[in-house]
Order: C-alpha cells, then sequence, then structure tokens
C-alpha cells in the first residue's frame, strides 16, 4: 500500500475508481492537500478506500465525498444533523454542513504514513479521532490568541 506510483489526475479516474469500490474491492490513494493535516502530509501519506454501499458511516469516520462544485474531498464526519453529515478537515477549525449521504463516495479504511501502515480500527487512532474533533474549541482559541499576538507585533 506504500509504494509510490505515476501521477495522475484524479478527476479522470474516478469512474475506474467508483467502479472498483460498487464491485467492493479497496483503492489505494495519496494524500493530498493539507486539510487533514496533521495526521496526512501532502503527497508523502496514502489512504486506502473503500465503498459505503449498504454501509453506514458514521462519526469519526473519514469519508471521500464529492461536493456539488465537482471538487473531491477527504475529511472526517464530526456529526451528524437533520439535513446530512458535518464534516471538517483535521486542520480546519471550521465545520463543512450539510454533506449529503449521496456525496459520500468511500470510507477511508487503512492508511500508510512515513512507510508504516494503521488501521482505522487501531485503538490510538480511534483515541487521536476523538480527541482532535473534540478540542477543536481550544484550537480556535489557540489560532485567535495567535492572531491577535500577530497583529500586536506589527503595531
Amino acid at each position: 500500500m506504500c509504494s509510490e506510483g505515476k501521477q495522475v489526475d484524479f478527476h479522470s479516474l474516478m469512474p475506474l475508481i467508483a467502479a472498483k469500490l460498487e464491485q467492493g474491492g479497496t483503492v489505494n490513494i495519496p494524500a493530498r492537500g493539507n486539510s487533514m493535516a496533521p495526521l496526512f502530509r501532502h503527497g508523502r501519506d496514502q489512504v486506502s478506500l473503500c465503498g459505503v454501499q449498504g454501509r453506514d458511516v458514521k462519526k469519526y469516520d473519514m469519508v471521500l465525498y464529492r461536493r456539488p462544485s465537482g471538487g473531491y474531498v477527504l475529511h472526517r464526519i464530526v456529526g451528524v444533523g437533520e439535513e446530512g453529515y458535518v464534516l471538517r478537515g483535521d486542520a480546519q477549525l471550521w465545520n463543512e454542513y450539510p454533506v449529503r449521504r449521496a456525496w459520500i463516495i468511500a470510507r477511508v479504511e487503512e492508511f500508510c504514513r512515513g512507510g508504516r501502515h494503521f488501521t482505522c480500527k487501531n485503538g490510538w487512532y480511534r483515541v487521536y479521532s476523538v480527541l482532535w474533533v473534540h478540542t477543536v474549541s481550544l484550537r480556535r482559541g489557540m489560532y485567535r490568541l495567535k492572531s491577535f499576538w500577530m497583529r500586536r507585533l506589527r503595531k
């Protein structure tokens, strides 16, 4: 799973990825972007996706979904609301809501970080997920404090 491969446009591969996931297979993709930092590092880590047809997704799961604008996003479910799921990237401080069930394509089952293989059912990973989701208020406060001091230092 941790092997490196050739760069290919994700959008052009989605029909093949979707077909494999619908057949019950798994697909490994590189982590792109920084919204899931510090868990994933752009271009270095990989995630293993499985389809969600007939499977429930729940709070703390990481899911790949497609926004109505066409963009594909990998974020964590941090809550469930009346109109859909509440999602947020680990590096983000604000939620995205509503994310409809129909937008969700796959769930992360495993990942490769720094050459080491981890499952999302692992005890330490579950602890990390719960702590990270529930400390967002603390991280928001730290961000505001940092912004305050940066403004003060510029004056």
